[in-house]
């Protein structure tokens, strides 16, 4: 008997439910699911789904009690349209799920339950290096990935630091705040940990840690970690609140197959995205090499407003400004990489055509950031190129970035690697306004000097740019194949509509 149900009873309401393909999850709430019901007490379930209306849930509620002998009263609710926040919490911190599309050999636990190690360092502050052991921080836990690391400890401190417990190799890395909810797998053998990062270990009879990283990822993770997250200026979760967290497991076998499937495309990913670093990497060599180690003095220096002018963008309306995707993506100042080049994440989409049409990019656009929200200015003045566009994916020229146009002819990819050199962006910084917010503009931009090479060395330099960046569209190209494929199947393997062979 559990919740004042019989094992066959529970298994014939569940066996209703799966009837209705429009119900994804089924939550058992109210006294059933707090244990203090009676005999005669209501069953109330909350079902949840895209499909899941007021108009099925009373259809449902009518069918299994005039068709069931079941000696109940039902109250399904939709949960899509509750609008009672204090319902919607208490069936998302009370609820107990009973069923689950796709998942009838999945379980539920409570993490705290499938955890071996549960490694909290908030609260505390370490003293930081220049050079040394990584440090990892929220700030450098994003897409999945822990990225290159830009602040380390002391190798004599790692001790005496790291008292709270050791990091292993596939260790799970959660940030708790600012922001919550980003997940990556350790991969380095010796990292310390910063504050607002827990770190997880499976029970390895129960979880295996891969699989744990893209549960926390899915739509499922994150909505269990978002509900329960607290806080006004500062949004995260607290730490005993995240051990009595509910997870959704399949068996051990199921959820290495699961996490095999996934870790074969981002591995692709990863490995693509490291071949296009390296290209550029071979690109800047090559420029700083030729044109800056061996630039000759003979060489006529020449200002970049001989050979260009800077346009700057169009004020889109604040109003028609979204972050769900639309066909039309504003290029702002947080699509340029700190060093130059094009970052393809955290888009601002346009919900409306009425914009002048002569502020739409063209594929291959040359385009500077005018305005850096850093202290630093970490992109100030930095350039990039406008990746490939078309009738379903028109980029925008938002203001705070400035459109190259050519009044003489030159190289455009001489420019773009010209841009990126320690020079220029010393010469930007040095001339830009503003304190909290740096600032430079195209008479800035212009009366940049520099030595302007033999046309044939600039030639030789564009044939061998023009090279590499066909193997980084075609890298893209696949980057984008594959992050596509993950992200439709996260949810259909976590959610166990689509199974895998094991």
């Amino acid at each position: 008997m559990k919740y004042g149900l019989s094992e066959k009873q529970l298994e014939e309401i569940t066996a209703f439910i799966a009837q209705y393909p429009e119900v994804k999850t089924a939550v058992l709430f109210g006294s059933r699911a707090l244990g203090t019901f009676r005999e005669a007490s209501d069953v109330d379930i909350a079902l949840q789904g895209e499909g899941v209306t007021f108009a099925l849930a009373a259809k449902m509620k009518f069918c299994i009690e005039e068709d069931s002998y079941l000696p109940f009263m039902f109250d399904f609710v939709a949960y899509p349209t509750i609008t009672n926040e204090g319902l919607r919490k208490h069936i998302d911190w009370k609820g107990v799920v009973i069923f689950r599309r796709g998942g009838r050999d999945w379980r539920e636990y409570i993490l705290e339950d499938v955890i071996d190690k549960f490694i909290d360092y908030r609260g505390k502050t370490p003293k930081k290096t220049e050079a040394g052991i990584p440090l990892v921080t929220a700030k450098i836990v994003k897409y999945g990935r822990i990225l290159e690391p830009n602040e380390f400890i002391a190798e004599k401190d790692y001790d005496s630091w790291m008292t709270r417990g050791l990091p292993e190799v596939n260790d799970v890395v959660l940030t708790t705040e600012a922001p919550l909810g980003e997940v990556a797998l350790i991969k380095d053998k010796k990292v310390a940990l910063a504050q607002r990062i827990i770190t997880l270990r499976g029970d390895k009879a129960y979880l295996h840690n891969p699989f744990l990283k893209y549960y926390l990822q899915s739509e499922t993770g994150q909505y269990e970690l978002q509900s329960r997250a607290s806080g006004t200026t500062v949004f995260g979760i607290k730490a005993a609140i995240l051990k009595k967290m509910p997870v959704f497991l399949p068996p051990l076998p199921e959820q290495k197959a699961i996490a095999s499937v996934l870790s074969c495309l981002d591995d692709k990913i990863d490995l693509l995205h490291r071949q296009n670093k390296t290209l550029e990497a071979m690109a800047e060599t090559l420029f700083r090499q030729w044109f800056v180690e061996e630039a000759q003095e003979d060489w006529e220096e020449v200002l970049l407003g001989e050979y260009i002018s800077v346009k700057h963008g169009y004020a889109f309306k604040g109003t028609n400004i979204s972050t769900e995707p639309t066909n039309l993506i504003l290029i702002t100042p947080g699509n340029f990489r700190i060093g130059g080049g094009f970052k393809f994440d955290k888009f601002k989409y346009y919900t409306s055509d009425e914009f002048p049409k002569d502020y739409i990019f063209q594929t291959g656009d040359l385009i500077v950031t005018m305005t850096d929200l850093s202290v630093n200015g970490d992109t100030l003045g930095y350039p990039a190129l406008v990746p490939e566009t078309s009738s379903y994916n028109m980029y925008l020229h938002n203001q705070r970035v400035g459109k190259v146009l050519f009044k003489k002819e030159i190289c455009k990819y001489f420019l773009y690697y010209l841009m990126k050199t320690e020079d220029y962006q010393w010469f930007i910084l040095s001339g830009a306004s503003g304190t909290s917010i740096r600032h430079t503009s195209p008479s800035s931009i212009s009366s940049y000097s520099f030595r302007l090479p033999p046309n044939q060395k600039i030639l030789e330099f564009e044939k061998f740019v023009i090279e590499s960046e066909e193997k980084n569209k075609n890298n893209q190209n696949q980057i984008f194949t594959l992050k596509k494929l993950r992200d439709t199947l996260l949810p259909k393997l976590m959610g166990g509509e689509v199974r895998v062979e094991i």
